[in-house]
């Protein structure tokens, strides 16, 4: 089972519960709950339901209303509680915690549901009111409604139990207190009132010590004989007691056979009632989850009897529950109604999102190593982002790493968004080969489909050796096995290509085999071990000629073409030929099935030589694309039906040099000669993508560049028509040659279509890291990360598309790839159809507190605090997740700060910097700086390492004590100046050292004292942000000299804020956030120093911050949005760097992602937002509580408002839970947002067709998208 968000609605208040009204008025597990009530801590009471518009399911605001605090002379509530709802959906009573307890009778709403209009009833608890619930009725009195209250009372220093009694049809009409029993003195106090469906008017009240049965009728006679059952106390505690944190009623489950033997007169508290149901033979089961994090199930029956377990574990580490539990689904029932496990739900602030499975020891007996006998076993999986406090964060490499130095386990979290990719098996290892391997490294592969006995198609593989070539097909069951037929066919030559071209002649597959001197097609029959059927040669090499390239396409009328490259072979003289008039390369497309046969070519001449080859059929055309090594890119159109064929040339060449020349990668690009130049920037590979509305030419170069242009529709219909829709974007996607892969939709009962085909619309792109990349709804290129590639073997260097078996949900699908790496290991992969977060976590002793990443290994390096009072530093692989390297500090010691500093010297220096504080009696009385150094261990019996510079993330390093210094405070933060100077921030003092190589020591060059302690640093050229306790940022700049250096404050704000980060936005930025959670950004004035910095935006958060990150979560590839502003572009390619966003963790585990945006996308928001909120009430776009959130991001007593932000939380709304039509009302509603919505549109050329109301909303919505995609989360 696994947890998927579906939908979500603004609430711009602090919500204190939420409960669900089930359909038909029964309160089970089978009953859809069809709506819900909403409490927040304002008083205001929504009543809302869930619907579906149609492939959008949403929340829906009917009504809402206030609670009022009867009695006290004043109007609004006061200390609100809980909410609880009649088992019935007949009352739902809002508690407060002191006197007061106000019912709201719910009306008959016919097939819109529940109303509130039912009525308002009050109770006057008159004392403090410790819990509250409704009673399930007997199935006799359905109109009777019972309400039971835990009240203490403070003038008699006594707890009862009150027991209120009302009807449904009674609205007008306070409850009548019916009955009032006292418990016991020796009772602890009252924590849960828990209402037991299966015993009609009984409830389980838990105290702080023990679980206790009751009914009404108990109260209603008088009788304080409880029947009293002890909880267990907490373990390594003592004996003191635990308290219950949540709750939640499960199902029922036959009673144990000593509760059913025992006799109920021999019980020492028999539960008197005169009703039938007391002989039931089922028992009501409770989960109970305690504050040490124990879970509890609690079975009651009426005899009466209660038993007590505590539920087993059976996987390490404990779980950390919270103040959250609730059921979702049952196990197969055994008898009555009674189930045999049970699935939960556990949350909580602070804890963890888990789905918690709990079954019998029967159920789990293979689990039962370390279990109680007899007692429940609990699986535990968490499913959703985790809630424990996030204390550090790493932005790197498209993943987000956070801290949780919670007690008494920690881990190291690692969230990555998009395509989530796992490794499915390995067909060949890959290595070094050698005649003691299985089998030698791969160094090519193609994919191809051969048709089977029974008529369908199937996936063939075949791998290229040193020396000789495999062929491999797979089976329905996923298993593979050798193609005997079509191995002979290629297993003595070195294959150039290898495709599947249409049908031969008696239905055998037409097989395209290309050689370094020939072009042949093989039909290969059904029969996998018989013979070839037929081979015949297509084209030959010319002298001093060979193949280089070869591709192949087949169009939906079954006509084939294959393609070749024929270039000069490499002892030629391409100068030389180019001299002569000969071509560098040339292109031949041979028809090879449909009409005219083999006899049926055309070819063309090349002015550069061709670096990759590829062909896609789009209709009934074929379009060939070649990569040069110029570099540059040419397209090419054959029509499927027409004769003779002819290779007519497309109009959309790339001419790419110019394009690079600002990437200052224009060295040696006009080089053509491949051989003498293997690593220049020629083009590795080529793509199209192809929609209804637009179409995309993919190219892809050797140095990591992606390079792109759009063409209209109707590309392939015409010759000569196609200049480019728009400007070729270049965009930075990695450092290592890029390959694409084309994406084969999932297919059933494992049968490819005849002819195969891939998803037009979509592409996989390898660029050290895997991409996916697909037209959108916008007829905009999107790219999308993939999430666990770096688990795959690397460096990959070949993609193939496999076919993937179909299921019910898209969202559950996969698409499956085999990938080649640079090792020549073969994989099958597979990569999520839905972009999604990928979750990790990585055990780690102790409570981590800091990390960063070491750049060149991609070593974790993490301090944690262990308890009782040490703290330690590890070297973590963050693939395996084991510790490779580990350091201890001294007693009663804490890190604070954590960083790597990097000094070139005669070799390069890697240093780990860490910033301690001593503490004595609670109080930190100094600090020390002390420096380590990262190196690979050494190994006795083995050669060194070929780096001894960048230690091996796979192997072993050590952690070397270097260098250390006492300072006068706690180190708080520590930051590297490039590769010379290191700044160091103790107490309110920061200095600047620098690294002595020649003597190994650190020396200190200057120091600035500030008027308050630093809580952290950050480093841009020479300039250092420093965030202050009360000036929020301090603004300091080091100046080197050989005089001497010099190190002075600058700016500083002028406004108390205690800085819990501050980090350098952009050129005159500065962003900060305190620990209250109010995120303020500033900019530099160009004043004189003793200028304060200038206010710029702020906005609070509600939640305690403790870090914040300049930089984007998300890998992203693709222009910038038209929307998003530069950030400090360079003059190369400003349309290619994305403005990094803010990113804030808070200790309740949120991230928050902050995006700059331009003025007139700010104006387009703002007007949204005001003509959202004044929509009808019951409108979707209207907000649940009719509020705009602008009290809810205010600072402070004073209720400072935001400014300059607005929240995008009505504008998530607006995009992705509106239809087309309230879209349009939204807009319609509003002129000025339609006015400048289709002036932006305008200017953008995305103006459209259809009414002014319908273009405007289209672009809003597009524009949504766009931030919603450039944003961290």
């Amino acid at each position: 089972m696994t947890l998927e968000y579906v939908c979500g609605a603004p609430i711009f208040a602090n919500v204190l519960s939420v409960v669900c009204v089930p359909a038909g008025g029964t309160l089970t597990a089978e009953g859809p709950a069809d709506a819900w009530l909403v409490l927040t801590e304002c008083g205001m009471l929504a009543l809302g339901s869930v619907e579906d518009t149609g492939g959008c399911v949403r929340l829906r605001l009917a009504e809402q209303s206030r609670v009022v605090t009867e009695g006290h002379g004043r109007a609004g509530p006061r200390l609100l509680r809980k909410l609880v709802v009649d088992p019935l959906a007949r009352a739902v009573a809002a508690v407060s915690w002191l006197d007061h307890i106000e019912v709201a009778v719910l009306g008959p709403g016919g097939s819109a549901g529940p109303r509130l209009d039912g009525g308002r009833q009050h109770i006057r608890a008159g004392g403090a009111i410790c819990d509250a619930t409704f009673l399930a009725p007997s199935p006799s009195e359905s109109h009777r409604i019972l309400l039971v209250a835990a009240v203490m009372d403070g003038q008699r220093q006594s707890v009862g139990l009150h027991l209120y009694e009302t009807w449904a049809h009674a609205a007008d009409e306070d409850p009548v207190l019916v009955a009032k029993l006292p418990l016991p003195f020796d009772m602890a106090t009252p924590v849960h009132l828990v209402p037991l469906p299966a015993l009609p008017e009984h409830f389980l009240l838990l105290t702080e010590g023990e679980a206790v049965l009751g009914s009404a009728f108990q109260l209603l006679s008088g009788d304080i004989h409880l029947h009293r059952q002890p909880l267990p106390q907490r373990e390594g505690s003592g004996g003191s007691s635990d308290i219950a944190r949540a709750v939640c009623v499960a199902g029922t489950m036959p009673i144990p056979d000593s509760a059913a033997s025992e006799d109920p007169q021999a019980s020492r508290a028999p539960l008197r009632s005169p009703r039938p149901w007391q002989h039931s033979p089922a028992a009501q089961k409770v989960f109970v989850a305690m504050q040490s994090g124990a879970l509890l199930r609690v079975c009651v029956a009426p005899r009466p009897f209660i038993t007590v377990e505590r539920v087993t574990p059976t996987d390490a580490p404990r779980l950390l529950l919270g103040d959250v539990l609730l059921p979702l689904d049952r196990g197969p029932e055994i008898a009555d109604g009674a189930s045999a496990s049970d699935i939960l739900f556990a949350s909580g602030d602070g804890t963890d999102h888990a789905i918690v499975h709990i079954a019998e020891p029967a159920a789990c007996s293979d689990e039962g190593a370390g279990q109680t006998p007899g007692a429940p076993a609990m699986r535990a999986r968490t499913v959703l982002a985790n809630h424990s406090p996030a204390v550090d964060c790493v932005l790197e490499r498209g993943a987000m790493l956070t801290t949780s130095g919670r007690a008494p386990h920690g881990a190291v979290r690692e969230t990555q968004l998009g395509h989530a990719a796992w490794l499915g098996g390995v067909l060949v290892e890959g290595g070094e080969g050698g005649p003691d391997a299985e089998a030698p490294p791969v160094t090519q592969a193609w994919l191809l489909a051969l048709r089977t006995p029974a008529g369908a198609a199937a996936p063939c593989v075949v791998l290229q050796h040193a020396g000789a070539a495999t062929a491999a097909v797979e089976d329905a069951d996923g298993s593979w096995r050798v193609h005997e037929a079509l191995r002979r066919a290629v297993a003595d030559r070195h294959l150039v290509f290898v495709g599947a071209c249409g049908r031969g002649d008696n239905g055998a597959s037409r097989v395209l085999c290309v050689f370094e001197d020939s072009a042949q097609i093989a039909d290969i029959g059904v029969d996998a071990q018989q013979a070839l059927a037929q081979t015949r040669q297509l084209a030959a090499a010319p002298a001093d000629c060979s193949i280089t390239h070869g591709a192949c396409a087949t169009t939906r009328a079954g006509c084939a073409w294959a393609v070749v490259a024929v270039q000069p072979t490499r002892g030629a003289n391409p100068q030389a030929a180019a001299s002569e008039g000969r071509p560098r390369a040339t292109l031949r497309a041979i028809r090879v099935a449909g009409s005219g046969g083999g006899d049926d070519a055309a070819s063309v001449d090349l002015e550069h030589s061709v670096s990759c080859l590829r062909a896609f059929a789009v209709g009934e055309h074929v379009l060939v694309v070649a990569g040069t090594y110029e570099p540059g890119v040419c397209v090419y159109r054959i029509d499927g039906d027409s004769t003779p064929a002819a290779l007519a040339p497309c109009g959309l060449d790339l001419p790419l040099p110019e394009l690079l020349l600002p990437y200052g990668r224009g060295d040696d690009m006009d080089v053509d000669d491949a051989p003498a130049c293997p690593d220049a920037a020629a083009v590795s590979d080529v793509y199209v993508l192809t929609a209804p509305s637009r179409s995309f030419v993919l190219a892809g170069l050797r140095n990591g560049l992606l390079a792109w242009t759009a063409m209209p529709a109707g590309a392939p219909a015409a010759a000569g028509d196609l200049p480019s829709a728009s400007a070729p974007t270049v965009v930075e996607a990695g450092t290592a040659p890029i390959v694409f892969s084309g994406v084969q939709p999932p297919v059933r009962d494992h049968a490819l279509p005849d002819p195969p085909a891939d998803d037009a619309s979509r592409a996989l792109i390898c660029a050290g890291s895997l991409y996916v990349a697909r037209i959108g709804d916008q007829s905009q290129l999107e790219m999308a990360p993939c999430a666990g590639e770096d688990r795959m073997p690397q460096p990959i260097c070949k993609v193939l598309p496999l076919a993937a078996a179909a299921t019910a949900s898209d969202s559950a699908g996969a698409w499956r790839f085999l990938m080649v790496s640079g090792q020549g290991c073969a994989a099958v992969a597979a990569v999520a159809t839905r972009a999604q977060g990928s979750f990790r976590e990585l055990r780690v002793e102790g409570m981590p507190r800091r990390i960063v990443r070491d750049r060149d290994t991609g070593l974790l390096l993490v301090a944690s605090a262990v308890p009782p009072a040490t703290a330690c530093l590890s070297a973590l692989d963050p693939v395996s997740g084991q510790v490779r390297a580990r350091v201890q500090f001294l007693p009663s010691e804490r890190v604070c700060a954590l960083a790597t500093w990097y000094v070139q010297g005669p070799k390069l220096y890697r240093y780990v910097c860490v910033g301690t504080a001593q503490q004595a009696e609670q109080q930190a009385t100094g600090g020390r700086l002390v420096i380590f150094s990262l190196k690979p261990a050494r190994r006795r019996g083995r050669a060194r390492p070929t780096l001894p510079e960048a230690p091996d993330a796979a192997g072993g390093c050590e952690l070397k004590y270097v260098w250390e210094s006492a300072r006068g405070g706690p180190v708080a933060a520590v930051a590297s100046m490039g590769d010379a100077y290191l700044v160091v921030a103790a107490g309110a003092s920061c200095a600047v050292l620098r690294l002595d190589v020649a003597r190994k020591q650190v020396v200190e060059c200057c120091s600035c004292a500030l008027r308050f302690p630093v809580t952290s640093l950050d480093v841009d050229g020479h300039d250092i942000a420093a965030g202050s306790e009360r000036e929020a940022v301090s603004l300091l700049r080091f100046t080197p000299g050989d005089g001497g250096d010099c190190l002075e404050l600058r700016h500083s704000a002028r406004f108390g804020v205690c800085a819990a980060d501050a980090r350098f936005l952009a050129p005159g930025l500065v962003a900060g956030v305190d620990r209250s959670g109010y995120v303020f950004v500033m900019g530099i004035p160009d004043g004189p120093s003793e200028f304060a910095l200038d206010f710029a935006l702020g906005f609070h958060l509600g939640v305690e911050s403790t870090r914040l990150r300049v930089g984007c979560a998300v890998r992203r590839l693709g222009p910038v949005p038209h929307v998003l502003p530069w950030s400090d572009p360079p003059a190369a390619a400003p349309s290619t760097r994305p403005p990094p966003c803010l990113v804030v963790t808070a200790v309740d585990g949120a991230v928050w992602a902050v995006a700059r945006i331009t003025d007139d996308a700010f104006a387009l928001l703002r007007l949204l937002e005001q003509a959202m909120l004044h929509m009808p009430l019951g409108h979707p776009a209207r907000p649940l509580l009719a509020a705009n959130g602008t009290a809810n991001r205010a600072r402070g007593p004073a209720r400072i408002p935001p400014a300059n932000v607005i929240d995008g939380t009505l504008a998530a709304v607006f995009a992705g839970a509106l239809t087309e039509t309230e879209q349009g009302q939204v807009v319609d509603s509003s002129p000025d947002l339609t006015r400048l919505a289709r002036e932006m549109a305008a200017r953008r050329g995305e103006l459209g067709s259809g009414s002014a109301t319908a273009a405007a909303a289209r672009f809003i919505g597009g524009v949504v998208r766009t931030l919603a995609r450039t944003g961290s989360c």
